[in-house]
């Protein structure tokens, strides 16, 4: 092994790089950001009556249209790309966990996002075709993300350590 010395590295005084501060990127319309524009667009479908869910296609052209000026939020929720209904997915468990917006708790229960079909139906997009949940499917997807709000309540702001 190498002896490495201070003297042999031959260190010299550079300047530290200037931090960029990061502007939060707002919607043209709703002026909110991202993830707030998110979770806002998944509550808003869970309170939605069921003839007017947005399915997975309809979040991302709302997200689209509200960010249409930032271009890389544009091509990741763009119609055409293969990979778009498994990062609503991703998004959704983000904020079902209550990480998407990490300064509000998870959901309550009853605002657990779910995807839907075009008929206002809870679907699991994870099967081609989607299918359709039960009653039973969507409560065990209920309590599975239950653990996350009490440990949030509970004062533990780490929900996501929670198995």
């Amino acid at each position: 092994m190498p002896n490495l010395t201070a003297a042999k590295l031959k260190i010299k005084n550079t300047p530290m790089f200037e931090r960029k501060i990061r502007k939060i990127k707002r919607g043209k319309k709703w002026k909110m950001g991202f993830s707030q524009f998110l979770a806002s667009l998944f509550r808003i479908n869970e309170v939605n009556p069921r003839s007017k869910k947005m399915t997975d296609a309809e979040i991302a052209r709302q997200v689209r249209e509200e960010y249409s000026e930032l271009k890389d939020i544009s091509k990741r929720f763009a119609s055409d790309n293969p990979e778009l209904s498994r990062l609503i997915s991703k998004y959704r468990s983000e904020y079902n966990r209550g990480r998407l917006i990490t300064s509000s708790p998870p959901p309550e229960p009853k605002f657990v996002s779910f995807a839907y079909n075009n008929n206002g139906n809870a679907v699991n997009a994870r099967y081609v075709p989607p299918m359709e949940l039960t009653e039973l499917e969507k409560r065990a997807v209920r309590a599975r993300y239950k653990p996350y709000r009490d440990a949030y309540l509970d004062g533990k702001r780490s929900a996501a350590k929670v198995k």
